[in-house]
């Protein structure tokens, strides 16, 4: 965050240390209880922040959390997994190589900073004068689909018991970090590097820190096991805690205790697995197409003051954006907390709604007319009817996780007996409606700069935003055509959003009520003229001065 304390070695270090802080308090009780609008939230997801991971099965996966004291199984859950152990070590991931190193004393308390410095100056020392490039990158593989990597681990155990030792070493860390040879200045580039990178140095199946060359860090998170308003709390605590307590002047001598790297013993043919994962992954980077927006005339101040919410606001500035791609409507996902319920995790905000079609079908017409309703009126509806529907999904009322749950049960029961399902399920208007063209989710956060995520169908965005007072960060992400048509890619509908968030104020201002300006000095300078408008009433002789010569 401060460009002295910028160094790889500085800032890994410094958010990593303040990210087991929060772990040891976390273990505690000492993590405040989230709340909004003074409803408590679910605090369940927490634990899975730390020493989890994702097991790829042949089927489904699982999530399994490593803990100091058992949190038990529930025993209605197929996917979700603890086992008693107590870590007290990360991973580190720098030029495709793992090594591993305790954060953490035989007393629970965290080791001080100067340790964790030590040992990332190490790591990066090593790999450089060691390299290694016989092995293809293993983590390639994390990447790969699901099932693919679970017949291809399961090769990897029974080849060598070491195999088995390695991988639950880094399963059970309580972090991963990435320490990239890459330095990204763009803002498009930092959002490809932290979405994906070049393919060769993470494993996706955990949390991971990511820092480059020069300092710019993410976070890249494993959604099965949190949402992102936990997500972001401990985001948020490691940037604070990292710009108080982060050392320009690092420790460089060598740790009493030198990190361990992991070792993986393969044969001919995992080699040649690992390289079609790689391969396979790069084919994934080269079609997807990722840009940023950085709107700076307004943000979330002025909407609030137009009496507006911000999110509802933004979300009808993306229906009008792809209104304006494409000339239609599609089916619209944007997330919704239930934290307020035990377990609680998302539900669907339809942001595509009969008020939202109405609004931007009447953007073609003239702003300034004698019509009736007006766009401001309808604007307002549109975002009325927004923000109920946020409620109603918030407060569990929504119906996709409904439906989801109902199709879900059918795949189980038509495993097992020879059912048919029910005709609404296959119909194929549920079927359009849950093909997300436009995923969009909203991050509120002072300490990330910006937020995204890839689409979740081939021919959809992936939309994330932030906002804030002065500025709305979007992330926009999409898939390249096969016929590598980029008419309707990522870029275009950021500079289509930008379009629109200036639209929809525009429209604000049409608005008697919102076009007042607050009253401004009249005092002002030219550089022939001089002016007094001190006096009242009507203007007098010698008011207006040009030169020195008055009038």
């Amino acid at each position: 965050p401060v460009l002295y304390k910028n160094s790889q070695v500085t800032r890994a270090s410094s958010l990593l240390h303040a990210a087991i802080k929060f772990k040891l308090q976390l273990d505690k009780n000492e993590i405040s209880i989230d709340y909004e609008r003074g409803t408590p939230l679910c605090m369940s997801q927490y634990p899975r922040l730390f020493a989890c991971t994702r097991i790829p099965g042949d089927e489904r996966d699982e999530l399994l959390t490593y803990q100091h004291k058992p949190l038990g199984r529930d025993p209605n859950s197929k996917t979700t997994l603890y086992e008693t152990y107590n870590p007290v070590h990360v991973v580190v991931l720098c030029k495709s190589r793992f090594f591993t190193f305790d954060v953490i004393d035989k007393n629970g308390l965290i080791l001080p900073l100067p340790h964790f410095e030590r040992n990332l100056h190490f790591i990066l020392n090593e790999t450089i004068s060691t390299a290694r490039l016989s092995n293809p990158p293993l983590g390639a593989v994390t990447a790969d689909n699901r099932t693919t990597w679970s017949k291809l681990r399961k090769r990897l155990i029974s080849l060598d018991p070491q195999n088995q030792a390695s991988l639950r070493t880094i399963q059970s860390a309580l972090f991963i970090v990435c320490l990239d040879d890459m330095a990204p200045e763009h803002l498009d580039e930092v959002a490809r590097v932290m979405l994906h990178g070049d393919g060769s140095n993470r494993w996706f199946d955990k949390n991971q820190l990511i820092v480059c060359h020069n300092g710019k860090a993410g976070v890249l998170w494993e959604h099965a096991s949190a949402d992102g308003t936990s997500t972001l709390k401990l985001a948020d605590e490691m940037f604070k805690d990292s710009v108080v307590n982060s050392n320009p002047n690092f420790d460089t001598s060598k740790p009493e205790i030198p990190p361990k790297e992991i070792i993986f013993v393969l044969d001919d043919e995992l080699k040649t697995s690992i390289k079609e994962s790689f391969l396979s992954f790069r084919q994934l980077i080269m079609q997807n197409a990722t840009s940023t927006l950085a709107f700076n005339r307004f943000g979330g101040r002025f909407i609030k003051e137009s009496n507006m919410s911000p999110d509802a606001f933004v979300q009808i500035a993306i229906q009008l954006a792809y209104f304006k791609m494409f000339g239609e409507f599609c089916a619209t996902y944007e997330s919704a907390s239930t934290k307020q319920f035990y377990h609680g995790r998302t539900e669907t905000v339809r942001s595509c709604t009969n008020d939202s079609v109405e609004f931007c079908k009447s953007t073609v017409k003239p702003l300034i007319s004698t019509e009736s309703p007006t766009q401001y009126t309808l604007l307002k509806k549109a975002i009325d009817s927004h923000v109920e529907y946020m409620k109603a999904a918030k407060e569990g009322k929504g119906v996709d996780r409904h439906l989801f749950g109902l199709r879900m049960v059918l795949e189980d029961v038509k495993s097992k007996e020879n059912i048919d399902a029910p005709d609404f399920l296959l119909d194929d208007a549920q079927k359009r409606s849950s093909h997300w063209k436009l995923s969009t989710s909203h991050c509120g956060s002072a300490s990330l700069s910006l937020f995204g995520f890839g689409p979740v169908v081939s021919d959809g965005f992936g939309i994330g935003y932030m906002i804030k007072n002065e500025t709305i960060q979007f992330c926009v992400t999409s898939k390249y055509s096969k016929a590598g048509n980029l008419l309707a890619s990522s870029a275009l509908l950021c500079t289509l959003l930008d379009q629109s968030l200036l639209s929809l104020q525009s429209i604000v201002f049409s608005n008697p009520e919102h076009s007042k300006h607050m009253p401004r000095s009249l005092d002002f300078t030219h550089p022939t003229v001089t002016s007094n408008f001190t006096r009242k009433g009507s203007i007098s002789e010698g008011d207006f001065k040009f030169g020195n010569q008055s009038i």
